[in-house]
């Protein structure tokens, strides 16, 4: 029994390590990447924070682009969207330009762009909800980086 109640424990812990957030390591000549979304990827004021990380895996600088449809599922949540990198994954994270504020009721898309070549190694969109018991999907999300 207490095997069972351990492996049960380490099941669960595995399964919330895993959580939502995403991620994708780009080759060395990829520079565009279509995230796939589905019901998974709805963010209430529970879940605080999402993230979308990216390693760029390249050695020059570059500029980014981040297009992103999000749609309300329920009330009129509110998150800021923001694009983050650092170079070394020890290294804090920058907010790279400024951060979106989104307060909806549909569905909404904008872009973030950074014109401003970086060092940056890898990134991170990162979705803060604060809104109480309202929730919204990521529909999509494209990322490009323009290498100097």
């Amino acid at each position: 029994m207490k095997k069972l109640i351990g492996l049960l424990f380490l099941l669960a812990l595995c399964l919330s390590s895993f959580a939502q957030d995403k991620a994708v390591t780009f080759s060395n000549n990829e520079t565009y990447f279509d995230f796939t979304f589905d019901a998974g990827d709805t963010i209430s004021n529970n879940d605080t924070l999402y993230s979308i990380e990216i390693n760029i895996n390249q050695h020059y600088k570059s500029c980014q682009n981040v297009y992103i449809d999000i749609d309300s599922v329920s009330g009129t949540p509110t998150m800021d969207i923001s694009l983050q990198g650092r170079v070394f994954s020890t290294d804090t994270w920058t907010t790279i330009g400024s951060a979106v504020s989104w307060a909806g009721t549909g569905d909404t898309t904008f872009s973030i762009a950074n014109a401003t070549a970086k060092r940056y190694r890898l990134y991170r969109i990162l979705f803060d909800a604060n809104s109480t018991a309202q929730k919204a999907k990521i529909m999509d999300v494209k990322f490009k980086a323009w290498r100097e």
